[in-house]
């Protein structure tokens, strides 16, 4: 509450007003923007390498520079209305300018993102030397566009016209889930810029100390995901019209103000150290002056090509790579030979049926007037387990042998036929999921004092609530011999096995998260495993041959169909608080939404992907590799293990019990099955 004495303070900084330290911070970042920018400026004109560039990275460099200063300079301007001030010391037209600043600084946020990504990818692009990896930076490029059109859509209808800025005091779309979807698309797109960026430099034969140097640099956006992180924690206060928006939310705007800045640091960095591309210093040391044709030829094939072919006719086998030379009996070419308008259509269809078969058991299990019986239920759910268990053995660990396995020409040479990298990708993966799990597991028992998993069950003899005749106090505790009041004295309230002192209401709503947390970290497991096999499927049927795909379009209909099914089974057994609501159908729709983009990026790269050229192949046998790992843990122990063997009424009812087991059968052979012709 404000006082007199409160309304006339005029210090800089009170607890009531905070929005000096946003001043002094953004500034403090404008400074280090401007002498990045002069540092940039003076090296490119008295480096004699720098001025033969071109300006295209420039000209985005310094764009991204503009956009970040022009959010600062909107930023103070928002301050001197009142921005960090407590609600009390403003009026109406100050809160309407402060929401109208800040919607202007959000659009200027989501162009530096974007425009930053944008830069190294085109960094990227001088130095690709595949079609993978063109490839991956068109797909990435796809997906940073899209999310900027979803996002600048989004804001532009996110509250009522004409003013779409007053997220306060309009009438708005839930705006948490909103933006905590597009923070967390952004943490991953800015994940795969920074791993396509470390692939690409330790691909050229430069130097040790200047790919290094490079990753260290590019890596420093490894910063701009912890910014990310940082405002999605501080997301709520900051869009909490119950408490004080303008006081509250300056710890958001600081980590998005300080992201929009080390962006731009970041990318005018990058350039100025490095001095310049790689590929022009490479091309420039192979080359002889004046250079021989046949030298010119090769290394413009080396530098400039999307593949550098191997040429049967002239092999020298004292220099020839081994690999090379199986390779080439057993590798393919690009099949594309048609059909255009049938893979353009497989792009809907798919994505249709899978995305309605994902979403059908969230929809008929949270909608009343669908009266699926409970049988229904439990089909899907047993089905999909046997679908997850069979695509894990049969669509992903057999494709992953295929690829990169003992009897693969990728393990024909190198280093690939020294380990069994196949069985070792699968070992790390289930470690690595085994290893989160148990993390998860030690965490919320440190902190809740209660194993993980036995906050699964309220109705667990764990937990007692136990609630006295005399008094309000109920108390939780851990021991089963104490679930009889007769049994409670005051010493055994105050004993070891006394977890606390609480309601029945907050021991229960501890219980629902702990499950919840639980759940919901295994499903994403779950899903993002399913969705890497996803991805390989799409870009596949969209450059198959014709004779291949007229099989393989109805076959991945019924296949990503299965598997949407079981997503969406597992997804529709989770209870999602109120606050979480909007999640069970983002995770829907971006297994739908997965597969069809998939195709339309294979259909992108129709004429120059081959699905089985080395690199390839090698991703794909990573990739796999990885995915089933991720399943085999998931399908055995988070679903069959917990559904079956750790289930306490599985003996009661033997049918029951047996008709699950039919359930896992049926999925599973349906799966085995399909994994005759995919």
């Amino acid at each position: 509450m404000c006082d007199d004495s409160t309304k006339q303070d005029n210090s800089l900084i009170s607890a009531q007003n905070h929005g000096t330290i946003l001043l002094m911070v953004v500034w403090s970042l404008a400074c280090l923007l401007i002498i990045a920018a002069v540092a940039r400026i003076i090296v490119r004109y008295r480096s004699k390498r720098f001025r033969r560039l071109p300006w295209t990275n420039d000209i985005v460099i310094f764009a991204t520079t503009l956009l970040a200063l022009g959010s600062i300079v909107v930023i103070t301007a928002a301050v001197a209305s009142g921005l960090g001030k407590v609600a009390c010391l403003l009026n109406d037209g100050d809160l309407e300018q402060i929401q109208l600043k800040l919607f202007v600084t959000t659009i200027l946020f989501i162009l530096v993102a974007s425009i930053s990504k944008g830069s190294v990818l085109l960094y990227l692009h001088h130095l690709a030397e595949t079609a993978l990896q063109r490839i991956s930076i068109i797909a990435i490029s796809t997906l940073i566009v899209l999310w900027t059109i979803v996002v600048l859509a989004g804001m532009a209808f996110q509250c009522e016209s004409p003013a779409p800025w007053r997220i306060w005091t309009g009438k708005c779309i839930p705006l948490i889930p909103f933006w905590m979807t597009m923070n967390i698309a952004d943490v991953v797109l800015e994940a795969a810029v920074v791993v396509l960026s470390v692939y690409s430099i330790w691909r050229l034969r430069e130097s040790y100390r200047q790919k290094t140097l490079a990753t260290l640099l590019l890596s420093l956006r490894l910063t701009l995901i912890g910014a990310s992180v940082v405002r999605l924690i501080y997301l709520i206060p900051a869009y909490d019209r119950n408490a004080e928006p303008t006081f509250g939310s300056i710890p958001y705007i600081i980590a998005t103000q300080g992201q929009v800045a080390f962006a731009a640091l970041i990318a005018l960095a990058s350039s100025t150290v490095l001095e310049t591309p790689f590929w022009v210093h490479k091309v420039a040391r192979s080359l002889r002056w004046p250079p021989s044709p046949p030298q010119l030829q090769s290394v413009l094939n080396t530098n400039m090509a999307l593949t550098t072919p191997f040429d049967p006719t002239h092999v020298d086998l004292t220099t020839a790579d081994p690999a090379d030379i199986i390779c080439y009996f057993y590798l393919g070419k690009n099949e594309y030979n048609g059909l255009l308008g049938a893979r353009i259509s497989s792009i809907f269809v798919i994505g249709f049926v899978c995305t309605l078969a994902t979403y059908f058991p969230v929809m008929a299990r949270r909608n009343p007037r669908c009266k699926i019986p409970k049988g229904g239920y439990t089909f899907a759910r047993f089905f999909g387990s046997g679908v997850i268990v069979a695509t894990a053995f049969i669509h992903l660990l057999d494709p992953a042998y295929e690829a990169i396995g003992p009897d693969s020409c990728i393990a024909a040479s190198g280093v690939w036929a020294k380990f069994p990298w196949c069985a070792g990708i699968v070992l790390v993966s289930i470690i690595a999921v085994f290893s989160v799990d148990l993390a998860a597991e030690v965490y919320v028992e440190r902190r809740f004092g209660v194993a993980l998993h036995q906050g699964d069950d309220e109705e667990s003899d764990t937990f007692v609530c136990l609630a006295q005749h005399d008094t309000t106090t109920t108390v939780a505790v851990r021991s089963p011999e104490l679930a009889e009041p007769s049994n409670i004295d005051d010493s055994a309230v105050r004993g070891k096995d006394t977890l606390a002192v609480s309601s029945c209401g907050s021991l229960l709503a501890a219980h629902a998260r702990v499950a919840f947390a639980q759940q919901i970290s295994a499903f994403l497991v779950l899903e993002f495993g399913i969705i890497f096999h996803s991805v390989i499927i799409g870009l596949n049927l969209g450059v198959v041959a014709s004779s291949s795909f007229t099989t393989l379009y109805p076959v991945l209909v019924f296949h990503q169909s299965f598997e949407g099914l079981g997503i969406g089974a597992r997804l529709s057994s989770i209870s999602f608080p109120r606050n979480k609501a909007w999640m069970p159908w983002a995770l829907c729709a971006l297994y739908g939404l997965t597969t069809p983009m998939a195709i339309a990026v294979g259909l992108g790269v129709r004429t120059t992907y081959v699905p089985e050229s080395r690199t390839s192949l090698i991703v794909q046998g990573v990739l796999n590799a990885v995915s089933a790992g991720i399943l085999i843990y998931s399908g055995l122990v988070e679903l069959l293990a917990k559904d079956f063997l750790f289930e306490k009424e599985r003996t009661k009812n033997l049918g029951s019990l047996g008709l699950s087991l039919t359930y896992v059968l049926i999925g599973a052979a349906s799966m085995a099955v399909l994994g005759y012709w995919a």
